[in-house]
């Protein structure tokens, strides 16, 4: 796998990432926080800047994994977002994210081909601009390292 296309609903906004991208401990600290994240259905996101008041949940489904951001404060999802890395299974996926949405500049017909990493923002997250700094890096960060762990 030589890239993995990243796409924003709400926006739009897409992008091709590379496995070289991301940090050797950026990864390992990452595949603590979704291994605990999948098994105690909530973990922190220790890289993440500012209060710890954020948190990650998800369940992995085969190669595929679907996690929500949280604001700890408010019990309201940030933003959601989904790692296909096989077609088989990445459209029932894609829909499933693509739901979750309103307003979605993105076309339901336009899921890209597997490997991707596909992201909604929730409403909540015009309460927590501090996010939108961080979020997009950290998708990513976060596919390539279920990608290591799915090898």
């Amino acid at each position: 796998m030589t890239y993995i296309s990243h796409i924003t609903l709400n926006t739009g906004h897409r992008r091709r990432s590379e496995a070289g991208e991301v940090e050797p401990a950026v990864r390992s600290t990452l595949r603590l926080v979704i291994a605990e994240a999948l098994a105690q259905h909530s973990a922190r996101i220790p890289l993440v800047p500012g209060p710890p008041d954020i948190s990650i949940s998800g369940d992995a489904y085969g190669p595929h994994l679907l996690l929500t951001v949280w604001d700890d404060r408010s019990g309201l999802p940030i933003l959601t977002f989904a790692v296909a890395l096989r077609s088989r299974g990445a459209e029932r996926l894609w829909d499933e994210v693509y739901r979750m949405g309103r307003e979605l500049a993105v076309d339901i017909a336009d899921m890209p081909a597997a490997p991707w990493c596909a992201a909604v923002l929730h409403p909540m997250i015009v309460l927590r601009p501090d996010a939108l700094s961080w979020t997009g890096d950290m998708e990513w960060c976060v596919a390539w390292t279920w990608t290591e762990m799915r090898d």
